[in-house]
């Protein structure tokens, strides 16, 4: 038991990112890693605050369920998402896997410490979701201590049926991709499909509810017959059965109780599986070939990309996103000509713009590029390597990752909107200086707040502090610029404000460049 319990606080320590040293340096990290795992269960907060107030203040009491099952069918897709994100993390391709099996400890405390960490950060953003809506809901019809029980018992046994989806499904994709060459490749092309389905079915959750007309009784059997956990636990809050709320609650548990048991007894020999890999198991002799020095990193930097799901869906997935988005214009261009009368606008190009602005500003992998070398960071330190060709090579790929299909989409607009290509180089133009201010920032930043010691790489895509400050300079950067330039639409100096901030972030970008010419390379040097 004793052995179980510093397994687990070893776990919440490392999700926490808290260690037990002492010191100012530790402190700060403390602080940093709370405020990481912070600011996500915010924005679900706000979210879900603002769904449920609209949704709830649409529907009349008598129909208030109907509101209730929409807004918790969307936090179970939401909380399934956020499990199938670090499913993998938590569960399989363990860095350290090696390291436990070397250790007095037996598979299944091992097991357990891991599925209670994963337990426990799916409850996390459960309360996020579940929280806002119930008490919205209580709020706007009535306040009921029957409520209020029920929705404690839906809360305990809401993310049991994601952790065994998102499991599952992260198990398959691992399974799959070990038995392929292209392991990375594989299974990055099918997490960006599931995400990508995810949002293609989020987006058409009104269709999917409604269909051609408001069919209450349709409504009800769709919810039964798809998602039964959320339907009856409604209809027990509706009709104030706490036994048929226990009922549910009960068989939850038991088929969740069912999958620990059994993943139980697989969990060592999947993760021993998963650790042999393709190449170990299908070893051959090849002919070496030979690159260059800088065309060498950027083969190593894209290599490390293609081969980390969690890399490409933090950074990469909002290009793909709008290359889909594109797509579904081509066959709705009506959704768009509305918004544009909805809000007067007339000239798209300066929307046009703003858009490459967003798509292009808020994408780069350099933010967590340089603390992902981790522990092998003396390697390419004492390689004989320009520090300046290493920055390149780091940038180079973020602008890859950043430029080219935001600009496809971009001029796949200006042909479903009959625009003048003539403004295509203008696009590009934005397109480029911002990918290279958002690469040349994100390396500045995780130079000056580097995280060497993790323990699980996506810790570091997800919560450290340089991609943190990394989005919040160059996200509020865009929202100023955004902001200005919509005072400035129906005025005829709108384009000469666009050549303005051009040319403000093509500054920027020189300064920057400076920066890790000089200072950057000694920051580098120190790194340890």
């Amino acid at each position: 038991m004793n052995k179980l319990k510093a397994l687990i606080q070893i776990e919440i320590q490392s999700i926490l990112n808290t260690t037990n040293f002492v010191g100012s340096r530790f402190k700060k990290q403390q602080k940093l890693g709370l405020l990481m795992l912070l600011f996500p269960a915010i924005i679900i907060v706000y979210i879900f605050v603002t769904y449920a107030s609209v949704i709830f203040s649409t529907f009349p009491y008598e129909l208030g369920y109907l509101g209730l099952l929409v807004l918790l069918l969307l936090a179970f897709l939401v909380v399934t998402y956020l499990a199938f994100y670090s499913a993998y993390g938590h569960l399989f391709g363990l860095k350290d896997f090696d390291f436990l099996m070397s250790l007095p400890i037996n598979g299944q405390q091992m097991f357990l410490s891991k599925i209670i960490s994963f337990v426990l950060m799916s409850y996390f953003y459960t309360f996020c979701a579940l929280v806002p809506i119930f008490t919205i809901y209580l709020s706007v019809y009535s306040f009921d201590g029957m409520v209020m029980v029920q929705a404690l018992i839906i809360s305990l046994s809401f993310p049991f049926i994601p952790i065994v989806i998102a499991s599952i499904f992260s198990l398959l994709i691992s399974l799959v991709g070990n038995r392929s060459r292209h392991k990375g490749v594989l299974k990055l092309v099918i997490s960006i499909l599931s995400v990508v389905g995810l949002m293609i079915g989020m987006g058409y959750l009104n269709t999917f509810l409604l269909g051609e007309s408001f069919d209450l009784m349709v409504i009800n059997e769709r919810f039964r017959q798809f998602t039964p956990n959320i339907y009856y636990s409604v209809m027990a809050i509706k009709n104030q059965n706490l036994s048929l709320q226990f009922g549910i609650t009960m068989i939850l548990l038991v088929l969740f109780a069912i999958f620990v048991f059994l993943f139980s007894k697989l969990f060592i020999q999947i993760n021993r599986t998963l650790s042999i890999g393709y190449k170990k198991q299908n070893y051959t002799y090849q002919k070496q070939k030979r690159s260059s020095v800088m065309l060498a990193l950027f083969k190593r930097e894209c290599s490390r990309y293609l081969t980390n799901v969690s890399y490409v869906i933090n950074t990469g997935l909002g290009s793909f996103t709008s290359l889909f988005g594109t797509i579904y214009l081509l066959f709705n261009q009506s959704v768009i000509e509305v918004a544009m009368l909805q809000f007067e606008v007339v000239d798209m190009v300066p929307v046009i713009c703003a858009v490459v602005f967003v798509m292009t500003g808020l994408l780069g992998t350099t933010a967590c590029s340089i603390s992902l070398e981790g522990k092998k960071l003396w390697i390419l330190k004492s390689s004989p390597i320009a520090i300046k060709d290493i920055f390149l090579a780091k940038i180079l790929l973020s602008i890859i990752v950043s430029l080219p299909v935001p600009l496809i989409s971009i001029f796949i607009v200006q042909l479903i909107f009959k625009l003048s290509l003539l403004y295509f180089p203008l696009f590009v133009v934005i397109g480029t200086i911002m990918a290279l201010f958002t690469s040349q920032l994100g390396l500045m930043m995780n130079l000056c707040f580097p995280k060497l010691d993790w323990e699980r790489e996506i810790y570091v895509v997800k919560n450290s502090m340089s991609v943190f400050l990394t989005t919040m300079v160059s996200g509020g950067l865009i929202l100023v610029v955004i902001f200005m330039g919509s005072r400035m639409m129906d005025t005829a100096w709108i384009m000469e404000y666009i050549y303005g901030v051009v040319a403000i972030f093509a500054v920027f970008n020189a300064m920057l460049y400076l920066w890790l010419k000089h200072v950057g390379v000694k920051k580098f040097r120190k790194l340890a």
